[in-house]
């Protein structure tokens, strides 16, 4: 019983930024790769039938000093294209200019995360609190972190809580927001 304390107690001590391994897998890209890179494959061969766009898309915190939760990080979608033989494979990111980005850049003020503060009650009322001053009703900023989803000829970037973001893919790998807080016509 005595060793089973102390390691709680040793557990609830450690901080996450302690956790220098957990850290290492959330750590954001450096900024976006607009114009859409060269990758050339160092080993074998893609099947020649092999085209189109990967994309993957995940929270990516602009926080230089790495405060707050990742999850409260604004979307970044990574497209990797393959294209016909003789034609370079393309990289490219690029953060999903959600309604809330565009409020930041207005006001030149940041939303306050609110995942960073779950599971305790008041610092999330208090983040929302701050957030609806700042920027006044929604109090909780749309980061299209979750999933990308292709609906018939359309691509979205999501998150739970929050109205999708329109994006085009270019056959080259550029990425762009074409539409933020999308109603899907709804």
């Amino acid at each position: 019983r005595g060793t089973i304390q102390k390691l709680d107690s040793t557990l609830s001590q450690m901080s996450a930024k302690e956790n220098l391994a957990m850290n290492a897998l959330f750590k954001p890209a450096k900024g976006e790769i607009l114009e859409p890179l060269d990758i050339d494959l160092v080993h074998g061969k893609l099947p020649e039938d092999l085209l189109g766009s990967l994309l993957r898309i995940g929270p990516n915190s602009e926080d230089a000093d790495g405060n707050g939760a990742f999850l409260d990080g604004d979307g970044m979608v990574h497209c990797v294209t393959l294209n016909r033989a003789g034609q370079k494979s393309k990289y490219a990111r690029a953060y999903v200019q959600t309604v809330g980005r565009t409020r930041e850049a207005m006001n030149k003020k940041k939303y306050r995360g609110t995942l960073d503060a779950a599971p305790r009650g008041r610092p999330i009322l208090w983040s929302l609190f701050q957030n609806l001053l700042n920027f006044g009703f929604p109090a909780q900023k749309d980061t299209a972190n979750t999933a990308v989803i292709v609906h018939g000829n359309t691509i979205l970037a999501a998150m739970e809580q929050g109205m999708p973001a329109r994006l085009q893919i270019r056959s080259n790998g550029m990425i762009k927001t074409t539409k933020s807080g999308d109603t899907l016509n709804g």
